[in-house]
């Protein structure tokens, strides 16, 4: 049964609906709303035969309608006309049976894939009947449904019979097919997980979606305190992250100038050498050669001191800083107390800046170094003396005139020193040249410069 013969059915069922259409032919309308249905008994007889012949009623406009009573087709338009009127809502004068008849053809006409616009009524999408389009929502993250189900309708007429010998069939009747749109949607995924929005609407933001998670997307928490959160800028910077270049004097150099002095020593030989059994000779302070009988035994104690001061001196006061480029970590959400990387990016990467003077917390302990923004940053020279020893020595000849060296020899460095069989030693008090081991300090870091292991 069509929808055309079910409507029919409810009219019969649902006779106050007739007082409906007739007030609704009293409106102003342009468009047939008394023909939807054929007449009942109950129906006013003016009404009745009007829609019988497809009479347009209202003031504005008169003219023969389809009968659109007799088809499916016809149901459907005729139900859109009123849909359009009323925005898809229930007329608020219809009675309970006009309620019910009403709703059950909506659901009739809708089945065809009824057009119209609705914003929270009956319908939740615009359609036609060629094709019904997406749904529109207005003030929710779904779009509507899509127009009605999917119905293909075909029809041909019967020719016409001749009425003379030269007439011909009147024409077959034109097939119609109806289809339904594709309701609104939703993103079924994170779309961005970098851009600090819940795009799929799930209550989780970037890293904090499973969506990015098993993307490699991956929170880093850092130390409390943290100013920012940097990976290495080397080769380029990353997705969510911005170059940055600090100031730094890891890769300055300064140079120092040594400041000599000259020594003093005072020697013993020994006979044994332990440098303790038996008697020593006589206490040595004066450079010199110094002869005993060949082939003795001799070992040495003594010790040497400088005369003077000695000193180390930076060569320049200050060198310019080098540039540290990093990558600081702008964008993403969903880490609570750290930044949200991209997989192109290792947890072991990560960087944090702390305030100047921190120290650096495990993990972010493997490497620190003090920064600052790069422009006009400049390192202090420095230079540490870490030893002024005497080069005071001792030299064995195998002569009493020192000519003839044994090849053995040992500093005046208050230690014993066996020196073997021999028949001199020249003494040598030699100077005090320090070692100097150059340095460079930050003139005015801002932080320092905290991570998981040594930037590239």
């Amino acid at each position: 049964m069509g929808s055309a013969e079910r409507v029919s059915e409810l009219v019969r069922a649902e006779a106050p609906f007739a007082s409906f259409v007739r007030l609704e032919m009293q409106a102003d309308a342009t468009v047939a709303i008394g023909g939807l249905f054929a007449p009942t008994p109950h129906s006013r007889p003016d009404l009745a035969l009007r829609a019988r012949h497809g009479v347009v009623a209202g003031p504005r406009a008169r003219r023969p309608a389809a009968r659109p009573w007799t088809s499916d087709s016809g149901v459907r338009r005729a139900w859109c006309t009123i849909a359009r009127m009323h925005s898809g809502r229930l007329p608020a004068r219809l009675d309970p049976s006009g309620r019910r008849l009403f709703a059950a053809v909506a659901a009739l006409a809708i089945g065809g894939g009824c057009g119209g616009t609705a914003e929270g009524g009956l319908f939740g999408a615009s359609g036609t009947t060629a094709s019904g389009a997406s749904g529109t929502s207005t003030g929710g993250p779904t779009g509507g449904a899509g127009g009605g189900a999917s119905t293909s309708t075909t029809s041909s007429g019967s020719g016409g019979a001749s009425t003379s010998t030269t007439g011909v069939g009147g024409a077959g009747g034109a097939s119609t097919t109806t289809t339904t749109g594709a309701g609104g949607s939703q993103p079924a995924l994170e779309a961005d997980c970098l851009n600090g929005v819940d795009d799929d609407l799930d209550g989780a933001v970037d890293c904090a979606d499973t969506d990015c998670q098993s993307a490699g997307f991956q929170c880093v928490a850092v130390p409390a305190g943290a100013i920012g959160v940097f990976v290495s800028g080397k080769g380029g910077c990353p997705a969510g992250t911005q170059a940055r270049s600090f100031g730094s004097c890891a890769g300055a150099a300064c140079s120092c100038s040594a400041t000599s002095a000259p020594c003093s020593f005072q020697l013993t030989r020994w006979n044994f050498d332990d440098c303790a059994s038996g008697q020593p000779s006589g206490l040595k302070t004066n450079d010199g050669c110094y002869y005993v009988n060949v082939g003795t035994n001799s070992a040495f104690l003594g010790t040497s001191t400088p005369t003077g001061a000695t000193s180390c001196v930076p060569e320049a006061a200050a060198v310019p800083a080098t540039s540290r480029a990093m990558c600081e970590v702008v964008a993403g959400a969903g880490c609570a107390g750290g930044g949200c990387l991209s997989p192109a990016v290792g947890l072991d990467d990560a960087c944090a800046l702390l305030p100047a003077g921190s120290a650096c917390p495990a993990p972010f302990d493997a490497y620190s170094e003090a920064v600052a923004d790069f422009g006009g940053a400049a390192c202090n020279c420095g230079c540490a003396k870490t030893s002024d020893a005497c080069s005071s020595t001792v030299t064995a000849y195998a002569d009493q005139s020192c000519k003839a060296a044994t090849g053995a020899s040992a500093p005046i460095d208050g230690a014993c020193h066996p020196l073997g069989a021999l028949g001199s030693y020249y003494l040598d008090a030699g100077s005090a040249t320090p070692s100097c081991a150059p340095g460079v300090t930050l003139a005015a870091p801002s932080g320092v410069l905290c991570c998981r292991k040594p930037p590239a």
